[in-house]
């Protein structure tokens, strides 16, 4: 899936549809058209709606490519190629970058904010894969193989990304093998993600699996984290009042601080700690005693 199995431009004012309302575009239509931040729309948009704005530097769009694995392999000529036909956009939190279905035809790197990878669920509820943050890559498999989208890609705060078109990254990959084995590599290591998360859910408390949750959501070694307790909750399979119940036990001992929309993460010391406790068979979580019984 995109960011998971499927695989791993910047802010300002955006412009207004007439009559208020935001068009749904592709990624083709950003030249002409920038939507408007109707956030009420935002949540269940089937198509990608984002602002192009001004490109960074080439200097730091050869940075931001050339320091992720998976362009690590081209040839300086080739990344300084793909460097200049990547675009920037920018989603305001709540967009949609795409929708499970869409077409695939580009490619992401997260230049700042938090994309969140989701599986939906007819009857509304969603299943969160993976939270992709600064430096990661998404949607590198249907970028390869053009198929549709498998999950949806949503912006968790205001996020910038750099757009790579299929059409101008498969003339780099074909003939090199050094890429292709890169690629590979990414996809082994979405693979090993995706297996530990299951193993985690299996076998970890509920304590373990949120503050290893929390740490990887975790910028540097502490700091504010853009996540809802129900996104949190859906990240690590548990419901939100399970979620919300060890949060507050955390922040009454000052491990971290609840904020609207987030939390502020205070010792990220005892969180490692409460990570790598043992607690693998133990499911002392309040959901799985009552699914037990």
């Amino acid at each position: 899936m995109d960011g998971q199995l499927r695989g791993r431009d910047c802010p300002g004012p955006l412009g207004r549809a007439p009559g208020g309302r935001r068009r749904a575009l592709g990624i083709a239509a950003l030249e002409s058209y920038n939507p408007s931040r109707d956030r009420s729309m935002a949540p269940r948009r089937s198509a990608m709606a984002v602002s192009e704005l001004k490109k960074p530097s080439l200097e730091n769009r050869l940075t931001l490519l050339g320091n992720h694995p998976f362009f690590a392999a081209l040839e300086p000529a080739d990344l300084e190629r793909l460097a200049s036909y990547a675009r920037t956009v920018h989603l305001a939190r709540g967009e949609a970058l795409f929708r499970k279905g869409d077409p695939g035809q580009s490619l992401f790197v997260v230049v700042d904010g938090l994309i969140k990878i989701g599986a939906p669920a007819a009857d509304g509820r969603e299943l969160v894969l993976n939270v992709m943050r600064k430096g990661d890559v998404l949607g590198e498999i249907a970028l390869i193989d053009g198929s549709p989208r498998s999950a949806d890609a949503v912006a968790m705060a205001d996020t910038d990304l750099l757009v790579v078109e299929r059409r101008d990254f498969l003339p780099l990959v074909e003939g090199r093998p050094g890429v292709a084995m890169r690629i590979i590599s990414l996809l082994c290591q979405r693979l090993r993600n995706t297996s530990e998360q299951v193993e985690d859910v299996a076998f970890l408390d509920v304590s373990s699996r949120l503050a290893k949750a929390l740490l990887r959501l975790s910028p540097g070694r502490g700091g504010y984290i853009a996540i809802t307790q129900r996104e949190l909750g859906q990240l690590i399979g548990l419901s939100r009042e399970s979620t919300n119940k060890q949060l507050q036990v955390w922040q009454r001992q000052n491990l971290l601080r609840l904020v609207k929309g987030g939390l502020h993460l205070l010792d990220h010391g005892a969180m490692e700690q409460l990570a790598n406790a043992p607690g693998r068979d133990r499911l002392h979580s309040t959901d799985s005693t009552s699914r037990a019984h």
